[in-house]
């Protein structure tokens, strides 16, 4: 039990922070964590940041990013 308590004191994870395994716009498994809460999904090109709310955002073909209203 002591072992658990000391390895969760080490970790930087907030209960409210959560790992993304599905993207939100095409819930493909091809995504990889940009930086942290930010994520890009390879097939669909979009970025995703998770802080207080899900933002996503998608490229353009001159690497302008542009924010989707949900």
């Amino acid at each position: 039990m002591e072992k658990r308590k000391e390895k969760e004191k080490y970790t930087n994870r907030h209960p409210t922070h959560r790992r993304f395994t599905h993207c939100p716009v095409c819930h493909s498994r091809a995504i990889g964590s940009v930086g942290r809460n930010h994520y890009y999904c390879a097939d669909c090109c979009c970025e995703f940041n998770v802080k207080q709310e899900l933002k996503i955002y998608v490229l353009n073909r001159d690497g302008v990013s542009q924010q989707i209203v949900i």
